[in-house]
Formats: structure tokens, sequence, C-alpha cells
């Protein structure tokens, strides 16, 4: 598979949220309209357009089915959706069971993940995923080299997804290359997977192979590169480490030489940062006044500052106001404004958006009508509320929710459903002394459509 750079999902955790826009990885753009469709453009090699094609675009167009989108994100060649049911769905390439949907499947339009429902937020790594349900918890599929599962395939291979070990009140999820990352309501960052280049920040280039708590930071947001990892903090502050070869990521190479920051250090001469996203040493940054900084990597014109010399030091982008959101992919960068004006600039293909294989020294509008970008859209969040008891249950089960639920079932591991009813109740009890003993998934629907499941063992 190959190697770019993860960018931001720009979705914030609270009972009111703003919606996720835009995401650009992996020479892949998705883009999400006020009408909440997703679009796509860029590379297709493995059918992320989900429109049965491996035809790359540099315009953007409706992925088929992927309507009421809450969330997204690209891997590499791959893609996952949430919708606003709480369902994912993934399609392109499966190599290492990074869809979730079991081994060796490539699908080139979007598939149903199986016993996932109550979902808020995808990340897509180079060849793993992660899932963060609406319970606070943590689930990944895919390769699981350098530990970048945070849980043991020997119970769910890593074919499908399972629980990643030791985490809780998780309120946001990254994948980068090989590493992984989740930050839980009280500002403390979990990091698991490849440490080589120092990107998860314990003070040494070891793995991990179970999640562990970054002791002594707190961040509001994290952003995962390919080596490297940023972090901000209360205070709008950026912090980095990990991969560091020339100082693009805004702090001194070390005295000694090493291209490697194995502890987490704050850029200078920035504050009141509110987003960031990076990709190979190129960084923009979003502040709260809604104008963007950027430092690193320049080779393309990524900084827009009329030259192509890299600077180490964060500074101003000319002529960017009133941004929503940036974004960086390979040697493209953009920024969505508040209006819905989407601009790039940097050199790459059909994710340029411009329709011609052509450099944009400086941020240039894109020329999209299909819709109006979701700028002003905002999300309810949390998913209904529905407690399920006892578990492990005898022959009755308890079920209490804060919305009416329409129907209930239950299905075996295999898919199979073996008992369904009618309710249009909040609290109720059903009977099911003629399920045999074993696993199985409970899954509610509601009112107003939304579908959650839950695991329960039967006696």
């Amino acid at each position: 598979m190959r190697g770019f750079v993860l960018s931001l999902l720009f979705v914030f955790y609270a009972p009111l949220v703003v919606a996720q826009v835009i995401d650009t990885d992996y020479g892949v753009v998705l883009l999400k309209c006020a009408d909440q469709q997703l679009y796509f453009a860029g590379d297709n090699d493995y059918g992320q357009s989900g429109d049965g094609t491996t035809n790359p675009t540099s315009a953007l167009i409706a992925v088929p089915g992927m309507d009421s989108v809450r969330a997204f994100s690209s891997g590499s060649g791959f893609v996952l959706c949430v919708k606003t049911n709480g369902r994912v769905y993934s399609w392109g390439d499966n190599a290492f069971g990074n869809l979730g949907i079991g081994p060796g499947w490539d699908t080139l339009t979007p598939a149903l993940i199986p016993y996932i429902s109550n979902s808020v937020q995808v990340a897509a790594g180079e060849s793993h995923s992660l899932i963060l349900i609406e319970d606070s918890l943590v689930y990944s599929a895919g390769d699981q080299s350098d530990g970048a599962l945070g849980r043991s395939i020997d119970s769910v291979g890593r074919n499908y997804f399972g629980q990643v070990e030791n985490l809780s009140a998780v309120v946001s999820v990254r994948a980068g290359y090989n590493h992984s990352a989740a930050l839980d309501k009280n500002g403390v960052l979990w990091l698991w997977g490849q440490g080589s280049w120092g990107q998860l920040g314990f003070g040494n280039r070891t793995n991990r192979t179970r999640p562990q708590k970054l002791v002594g930071y707190k961040f509001s947001q994290v952003y995962l590169s390919h080596f490297y990892t940023l972090g901000i903090d209360s205070l709008g502050s950026v912090w980095v480490w990990g991969e560091n070869q020339q100082g693009e990521l805004g702090v001194p190479v070390a005295s000694n030489g090493s291209p490697y920051i194995v502890s987490p250090q704050k850029v200078s001469g920035i504050t009141n940062v509110v987003q960031v996203a990076s990709s190979f040493g190129t960084t923009l940054a979003l502040l709260k006044d809604g104008r963007v900084k950027a430092w690193g990597k320049n080779d393309y014109f990524q900084l827009a500052n009329g030259t192509s010399q890299d600077r180490f030091s964060p500074d101003y982008i000319t002529g960017l106001n009133a941004i929503h959101s940036v974004a960086v992919n390979g040697a493209v960068c953009y920024a969505l404004d508040s209006s819905g004006t989407l601009y790039t600039w940097g050199y790459g293909y059909e994710w340029l958006l411009h329709g011609s294989d052509t450099l944009k020294t400086v941020p240039t509008p894109v020329n999209f009508t299909a819709c109006s970008p979701a700028v002003n859209i905002v999300e309810h969040l949390p998913l209904p509320k529905w407690e399920v008891y006892p578990n492990v249950m005898d022959d009755y089960l308890q079920i209490n929710s804060d919305q009416v639920i329409e129907e209930i079932s239950i299905s075996n591991t295999s898919g199979k459903t073996v008992f369904k009813t009618s309710v249009q109740q909040s609290n109720f009890q059903i009977s099911v002394p003629s399920i045999e003993p074993g696993l199985f998934f409970i899954k509610a629907r509601f009112k107003d459509g939304q579908e959650l499941m839950r695991k329960i063992v039967k006696r």
C-alpha cells in the first residue's frame, strides 16, 4: 500500500458539534455538502470513489449511497464512513483486513461493517482502521504490525473490528501510518503502535502493543501524520514529537543531529490554534481568528509565500481569512472558508481539484458548483441512550432508553435473527427463554430511524 500522510478529521465532541466537512488523505479528497452527501476526488486505484470504478478524477463526484454522512476518513487505498444512524461503511483495498468486513474482500462500493452500529467517528491509517462508538469505546481492524491495533487478535481476528484494550471515556481517535491515538474526556492522550521515530512521545523509540498514557500533558486535539504527532493544548499552543529531519516540525533539530523528537516539544511563535493539519513536514495551523499560519517543507509552494524555500517557524498565509478548516495531502494544501469556498495550492495531480496537472503557488478557489460545503451544519450528539440488563442474561431482558424504541431484534454471531419484536416503548422487558446459551447481538431501532447494537450473553 502507498504512503501518504493523514489529514485531520475536524470533529468536536459535545452535545452540539460542528460537522466534519473535509478530509484529504493518501491522495484522496473527501468533502461533505450541506445536504450531508459525501463527495470524492483524487486517486482511485482501489475504488476509493465507491462508484464501482477505478478511474481517478480531479472533479468532485458524489459517492453513491453515502448520504446522511456524519464522519469519514481516507486510508491508503480505502475509505471509512459513518452515517448519522451510527452505521459504518468501508470500501476500497482490504489487503490487511482494514475494511473490517472479512478476509481479502476488496470492494469497489460501500460495504456495511457488521456488528458496529452506534459509531460517532472513524480513523483510517496506512493499513489499519479505528472506530469510536457512542459508549466511548474504541474498536480496531487491519494490520497489526508494531501493535497498531492495540489489542489481541486471538478472539477477534484482524479482519473484523475488535475492542482496543485499556481505553474508556474516549472522545476522539486518530490513525497514523502505523501508530494510533485516543484522546479521553479529561484531555489525556493514549498512544500505541509504532514508536521507532519517537512518534509516541514516551521518551524513547519503542513500539507499544497496547494503549499507554502520555503522562504530564493534556490536549484538546491530536493529529497523527506519517511518523510524527501534533497536539493542541487548552491554550491553543502546538506540541510536536516524532520525525524531525531538518527542523520541519517547528522545533530545532537535536544538538547531536538526531532526527528524532521522543517527547513533546512546544512550537514557538504560535498560540490560539484551533486546528492543525500536516503532511510530509508541511504544517498548517488554523487560528481562533480565522487566519492560517504555516511552516515546514515548501518545495511546491505549500507555504504560499512566493518562494519554494523551506521555513521552519510559523508565519501567516496572506489572503486567507474567515477559514473554517484546513487540510494537507502530500504537497497540496486546502483551506475551506466560512462561506463554503474551498481553496487549494501546491502540486498534486488530481488532488489539486483544478482539472489539470498544474502548480498553484497561492490559495486558489476551486470551481465546485455541485453543492454547498457543510460549513454551517451542526450535528446533535450523543446518540440515543439505552441500557440492557442483566448481561449475562437468563430468560428476560430489561431495556431502558431516553427515546422510543420501535423494534428489538437479536441475532447470533452468524447474523441469523433469533428474536424480533415491535415495542413502541422506551422502558420495557422482553422474555427470551427459547434462545440457546451463547453470544448474541441485540439491536434497537429507534423512532427517528437510528439503530444501536450491543453484545449480550445468554447463560
